[in-house]
């Protein structure tokens, strides 16, 4: 039970648990390797029969090819500090976002810090329920929540503190098709292919405000920064590449860029606003209501 935490959390915003109690708490975080790639659509037949003697299906996929949806809400700073980061390549940094399964808004609720630290992904989450789960549960939490164990609960308070420090609050969410496979033999080795990436602003919390209307298509050949219609492969290992990764890179010839689907949403909303558009999106400056 959290509660004792949450009010001294809640009452003063500086307040952080000691070094002492971070050390008793065996914090075990998934880190990780990751890549992406910009793919041509017509292309992942050939890339899904290449991998199938490596893979296993993801078993939280349905269907012929193992897909589900994922929706997340991304916080930001009211500046977009986060976005900025990105924007400016900053070699340390991290994001907040909220993440459920399902279109249904039925399944669990992730708590998610990602943090990019030089090339390694370190990702802390923690799991509530959906039962749990209300608008106001980062804002006012006024009731004990309980966790599978104490890592879990440190990640929770770890999220709030971050939030409440840099005044982050729900931007956009983000929607997607993700086709999911593991690898057979290693330890950790996923192969994602994402489609159907939209986006739409949002003011607040509730999964459950979404407005099918007002989603955004992100990849798009302009969303994307190709000349061809396109989906997000995404490579992700525990350690170095498996061969069969490597030579799915080198006879397909992929190549590697560093795209952000929340940065991509806030660059093209502001275009829809009306805003300038430089390289690195530093000129798409968002005015104090955003």
């Amino acid at each position: 039970m959290i509660q004792p935490y949450l009010s001294q959390l809640h009452e003063n915003q500086e307040a952080t648990v000691s070094t002492k109690q971070w050390r008793k708490i065996e914090d075990k975080p998934i880190s990780r390797h990751e890549a992406k790639y910009i793919v041509p659509i017509a292309m992942m037949p050939a890339i899904r029969a290449y991998i199938q003697p490596f893979v296993v299906p993801d078993k939280n996929g349905i269907g012929e090819h193992p897909e589900y949806w994922v929706r997340t809400l991304q916080l930001d700073a009211p500046d977009l500090s986060l976005h900025y980061a990105k924007e400016r390549e900053t070699l340390n940094r991290f994001k907040l976002r909220i993440r459920t399964y399902g279109k249904e808004c039925k399944a669990p609720v992730f708590l998610e810090i990602k943090r990019k630290l030089g090339g390694i992904i370190v990702k802390s989450r923690a799991t509530v329920s959906n039962a749990d789960y209300h608008p106001d549960l980062l804002l006012n939490c006024n009731k004990a929540l309980t966790f599978k164990d104490e890592r879990e609960q440190m990640n929770f308070l770890n999220f709030t503190r971050l939030q409440n420090e840099i005044g982050a609050r729900p931007k956009v969410m983000l929607q997607y098709l993700r086709e999911s496979y593991m690898g057979r033999q290693e330890n950790y080795a996923r192969i994602t292919f994402d489609t159907q990436v939209a986006y739409q602003p949002v003011r607040g919390y509730d999964f459950a405000q979404v407005q099918n209307r007002r989603w955004r298509k992100i990849d798009t050949q302009m969303g994307l920064n190709t000349r061809f219609p396109g989906f997000i492969l995404e490579i992700k290992t525990e350690t170095e590449m498996p061969f069969w990764m490597r030579n799915l890179v080198q006879n397909f010839d992929l190549t590697r860029i560093g795209f952000c689907k929340y940065s991509t949403a806030i660059r093209m909303e502001l275009l829809h606003c009306g805003h300038e558009f430089s390289a690195t999106g530093e000129n798409c400056n968002p005015s104090s209501t955003w």
